[in-house]
């Protein structure tokens, strides 16, 4: 554990080190996000046990579009990689086994657009693959080998490979905001449809503290700007609960399309709640995202609610 922490430590001050230096318009932004438990303390592989994802974004020029709605408008693209496990990475038997077992690796691309009253959609795609082409059993026991972690088993009951494509959108408006610009209240909306996932969730975003507006906030992704606006510095506290009605989701239950999904695909509870909590600080050249997240079983057979960190880090250029 300590030397996966003295790994994160080493990447954040290198990605500091090259925004200190960056460009001076900030047009572009660059991201790197760690989910993973052992920012609990723990080191139980537990479900949703980590997750690794870099994108990169850009502003479009505020000459190429009208600026009588639009105040802001991105584009950006993304890969990544999650690894599922049961309630342990330590599994002896199919008995054991109380979740599906599964690597995701994908690649998205995704349109922003957002509005002088506040409002934000975002419309996208997401290719994904499941199962051994995934290579989760690889990723996980590098980084086992790697910091001196324990002896995993269990990848022998993983999924079997998938290809799926969704598409997403989003749509967040803001609610509320008091008169001293130190808290609000805002909507997001997300949608997804496909062969991986496909899900809506609703909830509200709330925040306390130095805030800025949707359309430049690092709430909302969007402090890179299409004109020439340099956005205030942001230090804030949020809560955000949301609800996910659920359909279908591959690492679960396999892929749609796949002839075999066995041998341990899982059915689904519709209907999971998730509860954020974290802080935001985001600089002229960079941010910090650290978040607590809970979330309540996604599995008939879980044996209990699921628990981790997350760790964001983004350079603006």
């Amino acid at each position: 554990m300590h030397r996966f922490c003295a790994f994160v430590f080493c990447l954040l001050c290198a990605i500091f080190f090259n925004c200190a230096y960056g460009q001076q318009r900030n047009h572009n932004e660059l991201g790197f996000r760690n989910d993973n438990d052992v920012y609990l303390m723990r080191s139980k592989d537990e479900y949703y046990t980590n997750g690794i994802g870099l994108f990169y974004k850009r502003a479009i020029d505020s000459d190429r579009f009208s600026q009588d709605k639009w105040e802001n408008k991105l584009w950006s693209v993304g890969v990544g990689h999650k690894i599922y496990n049961a309630y342990t990475g330590d599994i002896e038997s199919e008995e054991d086994i109380d979740r599906p077992i599964t690597g995701y690796l994908y690649v998205n691309g995704e349109m922003s657009w957002y509005s002088k009253r506040e409002e934000a959609v975002s419309m996208g795609v997401e290719l994904a693959v499941i199962g051994k082409k995934a290579f989760g059993e690889d990723i996980q026991r590098s980084f086992h080998q790697l910091f001196g972690f324990y002896e995993i088993n269990g990848w022998q009951y993983q999924l079997n490979n998938a290809l799926g494509i969704d598409a997403r959108a989003n749509y967040s408006r803001l609610l509320f905001r008091n008169n001293g610009k130190r808290m609000d209240i805002f909507m997001n909306t997300a949608v997804s449809i496909g062969l991986n996932n496909t899900r809506l969730t609703v909830g509200p975003n709330i925040r306390f503290g130095k805030i800025n507006s949707l359309f430049e906030s690092a709430a909302m992704g969007s402090r890179v700007q299409s004109g020439n606006r340099k956005p205030d510095k942001e230090l804030y506290l949020f809560y955000r609960p949301l609800l996910s009605w659920i359909v279908y989701n591959s690492t679960i239950q396999g892929g749609m399309l796949a002839a075999d999904q066995r041998p341990m695909a899982f059915d689904i509870k519709p209907f999971v709640f998730s509860q954020i909590i974290g802080v935001q600080m985001a600089m002229d050249r960079i941010g910090l995202n650290i978040n607590y997240i809970h979330t309540t079983r996604e599995v008939k057979n879980q044996l209990r609610a699921h628990e981790y960190g997350s760790l964001s880090v983004t350079c603006y250029f």
